[in-house]
């Protein structure tokens, strides 16, 4: 009887693990990487070692006819002598997007012998979380038996997104084209977007599957090109506007030479709701766009496209650095003689008309214009400089309290905190209305001079060190927003290989929990001084930007930028929530709804931040990155039952 018993168990035991593995993806060559600083051509080199090794694993494991296996070993052994004669040097124009020459397109092929063992057909298609990590060579542990369905709830006049992927099992590209119909507006309606996305390397040399650059347009749809062995991503961007509030059931039809048709339904639920024109919270990301040189990178832009481009992305908050300063004059007593040059000014204020908030980096040392912090002639000079700039501000139609200061970036220590406090005392004596932002990275906030705190109106904490921080840490910043000042969030980590969700979105959530009223990164602009966004191989230093910029190609979306656009749409989800339900309570309500939407307050934004860790900040950690469009519907849902 014992016999059996261990037989029926071990019997479990193996189908058990046979069906878990069926739900394990496949991907060939996952997250491989190599030291930040193996470079140039050796970095070419050792991506392509890297992704042939893992081809040839998957051929020794796949239940392949030995004659074919032989035959795809041998085509990797001729490869792998190709490789090692590469040249030392990067080809001129190189660009580090796979595959990244015609060489690592022949080893992505030979993944197409592991797919077809695996029962897979010409192409397929499939879906996971759009925000998942995805690598070129990955698929399913089996072929879908049908064709995955894509949902989207939103408002009208946000924008929301949803990605679905395509698998080529053959030794060739395959260009696929789609259409989508049967949504209002006909074919291909212009409210969806529809892009082709992009496996790039990145600085740390983790690849990532995040440029969004627009799909081809031929007549009739889309086309999107799947290299032999591998998966494109398609992803798709909602933007309705005028639509009618219900649910509209369309398709996407992807077809292709000699293989059968797919279809993918497709159901968009639009809410009775329009999203508002403005944000409640602001948004930036140190963008400097007022300069070539000062935009770093990004310098390589029109700045105009570049400015447009960000405002696409509800960014509110510009900043800007050491402006209005030049030209400036005083006398022997402190009198500004001379205003200083507001041209750079006047074009940014220009470019950036209606803005939220104008941001400036002072980056103030001590002295002002030679002279010392604290003296009588500092202070007057200071002040003069200050109200004649607000004069020419409010002249312009924009008032002091729209007027976001950071004297010196990110302070730690008393010596820098001293330098602070005598330039915010003498602009808050001759302007109180001007908000003093501080990004303070003090060990123990605790122990820093109490005039730093009295001075500012802005507490900005690093989130990732508000995250990872003790709780005395976080409530001392919490106590900060009770005594009067804003609580902000901002983060400067690098880079593209961290995760959109956790990093980007989810800072927004942050703040939702913690009542916080701005989100900044850094940086729109710093690909470490690489000259573009596909220059990881001879970048020398970390990237940060959360799209791509290159000099011919203009501005890519990114994964990263749609992520902040709907980080700053959720929390808008739970301002106009939070206002619906203290209207509501204003007039006396009670009602069940009330309560539901009250404990969504409460509760949602707790059960979204215990999936944001700085453990798991990097793309690769799993986490469930679905959590936060689940808890945003529930927003939508709970709206909807209160009514207008």
């Amino acid at each position: 009887m014992e016999r059996y018993l261990l037989i029926v168990l071990l019997l479990v035991a193996v189908a058990l693990r046979a069906a878990a593995a069926d739900n394990v993806p496949r991907k060939v060559g996952e997250g491989t990487r190599f030291p930040i600083e193996v470079k140039g051509g050796q970095a070419l080199r050792e991506r392509l070692r890297l992704d042939l090794a893992a081809v040839r694993q998957a051929l020794q494991e796949t239940s392949l006819p030995e004659d074919e296996r032989g035959k795809a070993l041998q085509r990797a052994d001729e490869l792998a002598l190709q490789v090692e004669a590469l040249p030392a040097d990067l080809p001129p124009g190189f660009r580090a997007i796979f595959p990244l020459n015609d060489l690592h397109a022949s080893i992505y092929a030979l993944n197409a012998y592991v797919l077809r063992a695996g029962g897979f057909p010409p192409l397929s298609a499939w879906t996971q979380n759009r925000w998942d990590p995805l690598f070129p060579m990955q698929a399913p542990a089996k072929p879908p038996k049908t064709s995955p369905k894509l949902n989207v709830a939103m408002m009208r006049r946000e924008y929301r997104s949803e990605a679905f992927n395509l698998t080529n099992a053959t030794d060739k590209p395959i260009k696929a084209h789609l259409k989508l119909t049967g949504l209002p507006g006909g074919d291909n309606p212009a409210w969806v977007s529809v892009r082709e996305v992009l496996f790039t390397d990145t600085y740390v040399h983790f690849p990532i599957a995040a440029a969004l650059p627009e799909a081809r347009r031929i007549t009739g749809g889309f086309e999107v090109t799947i290299p032999a062995g591998t998966t494109r991503q398609v992803w798709l961007t909602f933007h309705p506007t005028t639509q009618l509030a219900q649910t509209h059931k369309g398709r996407i039809v992807v077809t292709a030479k000699d293989i059968k048709p797919i279809t993918i339904p497709l159901q968009v639920r639009l809410y009775p709701f329009d999203f508002p024109a403005e944000l409640s919270i602001a948004v930036g990301g140190w963008d400097y766009s007022h300069d070539k040189a000062a935009a770093r990178d990004a310098g390589i832009l029109d700045l105009s496209k570049f400015v447009k481009f960000l405002r696409g992305y509800w960014v509110n908050t510009p900043w800007a650095s050491r402006i209005p300063l030049d030209g400036c004059e005083f006398d022997a007593d402190g009198h500004l003689t001379r205003e200083p040059d507001y041209t750079v000014w006047d074009r940014w204020i220009t470019a950036w008309k209606g803005a939220r908030y104008y941001a400036d980096f002072l980056v103030f040392d001590d002295s002002f214009f030679g002279e010392k912090t604290g003296t009588p002639r500092f202070k007057r000079m200071v002040g003069e400089w200050f109200v004649a700039w607000m004069r020419h501000a409010k002249a312009q139609g924009i008032e002091p309290g729209r007027i976001l200061l950071l004297i010196l970036d990110e302070s730690r220590t008393p010596k820098e905190d001293a330098i602070i406090i005598p330039y915010a005392e003498a602009i808050k004596a001759v302007e109180p209305k001007a908000l003093i932002y501080q990004d303070p990275l003090h060990k123990d906030p605790r122990a820093v001079d109490p005039r730093f705190y009295d001075l500012s109106d802005i507490i900005s904490p690093m989130a990732t060190r508000f995250v990872s921080g003790s709780a005395d840490y976080r409530d001392f910043y919490i106590s900060q927003k009770d005594a009067g000042r804003e609580l902000w969030f901002y983060s400067c980590t690098n880079g593209k290989h961290l995760d959109p969700i956790t990093y980007w979105r989810g800072q927004f959530w942050l703040a939702i929990q913690y009542g916080a009223k701005g989100s900044f990164y850094w940086s729109f602009g710093d690909e470490g001084r690489s000259g573009g966004s596909f220059n990881a191989y001879t970048s020398p230093a970390h990237m940060f930007c959360p799209f791509f910029i290159d000099r011919e190609m203009g501005i890519i979306d990114g994964k990263h930028m749609q992520a902040i656009r709907e980080g700053a749409e959720d929390y808008e989800y739970f301002a106009i929530l939070r206002e619906r339900v203290a209207r509501l309570e204003a007039k006396g309500s009670k009602s069940a709804a009330l309560q539901a939407a009250k404990k969504l307050l409460a509760e949602g934004p707790v059960r979204v931040t215990r999936e944001i860790s700085v453990e798991r900040i990097e793309w690769d950690s799993a986490k469930n990155r679905a959590i936060m469009d689940e808890v945003r519907i529930k927003a939508l849902d709970a709206l909807s039952a209160l009514g207008r």
